[in-house]
């Protein structure tokens, strides 16, 4: 199998999803004990629904056949973020200023390398946290791992549901 450029497939399908209101938030190859899996997550204003999801696994399909980026049998997954989804690129973390993220660094930051960070702003190189009441810079290279804390304080179930 030759390497896979999962920025060349995210350009090659961007376009396309775009047309139906549909933006590719994250994509990853894994291998899984039942092949390659090419696992792309999308994003849209508003909440993901699953006619999207098979909306866009169409479209993802039918552009990557035609441009055979993929040589190899894969399987392919399209699906929703969620709540609390990865945040990888500068672009995740700037969309999620005010937000608060678990994230695991390289080395201690206040004794600690798993901390819970409220995002203040984000640029290209990193982002400005409060972590503790303080804030500090993150660079991305610092970053193992950054991911949103779903916050659901002032929702009761019957709010969620619609129901009063």
């Amino acid at each position: 199998m030759g390497i896979i450029n999962l920025d060349e497939i995210e350009s090659e399908i961007e376009g396309e999803l775009q047309r139906i209101g549909i933006s590719v938030y994250d994509l990853e190859m894994l291998r899984d004990p039942v092949g390659l899996i090419l696992r792309i997550y999308i994003d849209r204003e508003g909440p993901v629904g699953l006619d999207d999801c098979s909306k866009a696994s169409q479209i993802i399909s039918k552009r990557l056949d035609d441009i055979g980026v993929i040589e190899t049998k894969y399987f392919l997954e399209v699906s929703s973020p969620g709540l609390e989804r990865r945040l990888r690129k500068p672009n995740h973390f700037a969309a999620n200023v005010g937000k608060k993220a678990k994230v695991k660094v390289k080395e201690a930051i206040l004794g600690k390398k798993t901390l819970s960070i409220l995002i203040k702003s984000a640029d290209q190189e990193g982002v400005l946290a409060e972590i503790d009441g303080e804030d500090h810079r993150l660079d991305y290279e610092m970053i193992q791992k950054a991911n949103l804390v779903a916050d659901f304080q002032g929702f009761s179930p019957t709010e969620r549901s619609g129901k009063k």
